[in-house]
């Protein structure tokens, strides 16, 4: 026979669930419009997940510049509760130090369901992707909120963010320009574009596995489109193909317009050895 306590808490388990669910369709119903917009998650869901992250990866530093932004966190737990995959550019992914220094809140008077409603946005700066280092930040900050989410593994997005940063490094052709950070950030889009088109669910399978993970991997392996971004390209110098043949289109017109210089010498010359006109009739 159970206890009183362990009845009382039974019921108190059950009548606050009640209120969430409640809550959460009558907020899906009154506020359609807002369906693509993240909700912020509770402060105790927060903490623990982030809390878990922490003690699963020790070794990992989730504070300062690292930890990222609770909008950020929102979008991906968004995306794993509407099985929608959404591109979130690094130039997005803020920190949450970034966010708590932003500037003051926008406040838009907004009319809804026949309600008069105060919505509140917070306009962050993007980061800035200009080196490697901030750009890896901002990945790694992306990582840390698909794995809050339970999307993508910490350990999978790391991998692709070690295969993608690699290519700076990557000593190019000879007449070739190494791969740059805008190459990069057209590869990282187009490999979501590749998960949203070959990964139907995106939740956790069945036995455990998370598709994203697999289709990461295969992005970058497989997909020829993210290599093609990948690519170096030729440099723009004297020695490439373009200006040798502009080059030879040159020499040739210099050919073609002397060789005419040289025809109107000889028929000047022509006439000038014929007699005078009064004398051709004698």
């Amino acid at each position: 026979m159970p206890t009183l306590g362990t009845v009382a808490a039974l019921r108190r388990l059950h009548f606050e669930a009640e209120i969430i669910v409640t809550s959460t369709f009558r907020a899906s119903v009154e506020q359609p419009a807002d369906s693509a917009t993240p909700k912020p998650l509770p402060h105790a869901e927060r903490s623990a997940r982030m809390l878990q992250i922490k003690n699963q990866f020790p070794g990992l530093n989730i504070s300062g510049v690292n930890e990222p932004a609770q909008a950020l966190l929102d979008e991906c737990v968004f995306q794993y509760e509407n099985r929608l995959l959404r591109y979130v550019e690094p130039a997005k992914c803020n920190s949450r130090e970034s966010e708590v220094m932003a500037g003051r809140s926008d406040r838009k008077l907004r009319i809804e369901a026949n309600s008069l409603s105060v919505k509140e946005s917070k306009n962050v700066p993007d980061e800035d992707v200009g080196n490697a280092y901030k750009l890896q930040q901002c990945l790694r900050r992306r990582a840390i909120a698909y794995e809050f989410a339970n999307l993508i593994s910490f350990a999978c997005h790391e991998r692709y963010i070690d295969k993608l940063m690699r290519r700076l490094n990557s000593e190019p052709p000879a007449n070739y320009q190494a791969t740059t950070m805008t190459q990069i950030l057209r590869a990282d889009r187009q490999v979501w574009v590749y998960l949203s088109q070959n990964v139907v669910d995106i939740r956790l399978a069945a036995h455990g596995t998370k598709p994203l993970d697999k289709g990461l991997d295969e992005a970058l392996a497989d997909y020829y489109e993210v290599t093609f971004h990948l690519l170096p390209l030729p440099l723009s110098s004297q020695t490439s193909y373009a200006p040798v043949r502009n080059r030879d289109f040159k020499l040739q017109g210099r050919i073609r317009t002397g060789k005419a210089q040289a025809g109107k010498a000889r028929a000047k010359t022509k006439e000038d050895r014929r007699a005078p006109a009064q004398l051709q009739g004698e």
